[in-house]
């Protein structure tokens, strides 16, 4: 699935708790709505698991997979689209996020289809021109960046589970989070480790729970508390992991599918509760600025796309086709909805599409 951030300031952080009145069942009584004024905004040729973030102002970038061809980094900073290559073949499972108004983008060096990974690198254009830096130098995949005050924090997959790098305070760490005790199967079509950062910058994790050969084996959820990492089973089974966010509160929220059904469990402090979202299937969802649920799901099988934006008054479908529509993701800021997905034209490589709901 995509990774998406939002970098928004402190002050536009998410009011999750107004939310607990909101009543489920508008949801059955509100009409869908055409995505006539939903248009495509920006479609990447031959490029797949792209990241995307929107900065400040309000303006999108993405780090996109291409064919084979490493990465493409696309903005419409300047007001309109430019894009430029600035990755070779060997880049990745990208991640990206915005600090300072300079472009962070987390990769997983992999030289060759079927060889192990040479380790997490971070390329950024913060002194004016690209640079790419060396985070670590394992078969180490998935990389899940954030950044705080231009440092990085990156939450990773390797061999034997979870860890978490970071150079915080100019001090670089290199943690174990978690401990499968066997090595996993490395070849995840999805991202299965997902990073935020708290008010104090402190690192919680989701990721998933592999056995040996790679199947899911739950949601596991990891945070660290005065320099000690405290975990926690979210889901048992098969449950596939969307992603974490943090709200104003400081409260974790994960999302996961599971039976059929998306799923929000949110921690406060220990304690944990779990909130089924209406309809059926995966998907993966964020927070808006006041606090409301957005979710997006597709469905290949149907050509349909359908995005759940929650309100005060209930819940507001907007559904539109596309062809064989996967791995969507979502994000929300100042009243807008961005949502990136995958389409198939027949066969790989396929394309990315980008859509702004206003």
């Amino acid at each position: 699935m995509h990774d998406l951030t939002v970098t928004r300031s402190r002050s536009m952080v998410l009011r999750q708790g107004m939310l607990a009145g909101v009543a489920l069942l508008a949801l059955a009584t509100a009409a869908p709505v055409t995505a006539s004024n939903f248009g495509p905004i920006k479609v990447v040729d031959d490029g797949v698991a792209s990241s995307m973030t929107v900065d400040d102002l309000g303006h999108t970038h993405i780090v996109t997979t291409l064919n084979g061809n490493g990465l493409d980094y696309s903005t419409d900073a300047s007001g309109h689209w430019a894009t430029r290559h600035v990755a070779g073949s060997n880049a990745l499972m990208p991640s990206i996020a915005i600090s300072a108004g300079k472009v962070y983008i987390a990769y997983a060096r992999i030289d060759g289809a079927g060889q192990p990974s040479k380790g997490i690198r971070l390329l950024t254009n913060r002194t004016g021109s690209w640079a790419t830096s060396t985070v670590t130098t394992h078969d180490d995949r998935w990389p899940s960046l954030r950044m705080r005050q231009g440092e990085y924090a990156i939450a990773y997959q390797d061999a034997l589970g979870v860890r978490y790098a970071s150079d915080f305070g100019d001090t670089h760490i290199d943690q174990r989070v978690w401990l499968r005790g066997t090595e996993i199967d490395m070849t995840n079509e999805h991202a299965p480790v997902s990073l935020a950062l708290d008010g104090n910058g402190r690192p919680r994790i989701a990721f998933e729970q592999q056995q040996s050969n790679g199947a899911s084996d739950g949601i596991g959820y990891a945070k660290k508390v005065s320099g000690a990492w405290t975990r926690r089973r979210v889901a048992s089974g098969t449950a596939p992991l969307d992603r974490i966010v943090v709200d104003s509160h400081d409260r974790a929220r994960i999302g996961y599918a599971s039976s059929g059904r998306f799923r929000i469990a949110t921690y406060t402090g220990d304690t944990k509760t779990t909130r089924t979202l209406p309809g059926n299937g995966f998907g993966s969802f964020t927070l808006d600025e006041h606090g409301y649920i957005q979710l997006l799901r597709v469905d290949e099988g149907s050509d349909h796309v359908t995005l759940l934006r929650q309100k005060s008054d209930g819940w507001h479908t907007t559904t539109w086709s596309d062809q064989q529509p996967r791995d969507p993701s979502v994000r929300a800021a100042d009243g807008k909805a961005w949502v990136v997905y995958d389409r198939c034209c027949g066969g790989d490589p396929g394309q990315t599409v980008i859509r702004i709901r206003h």
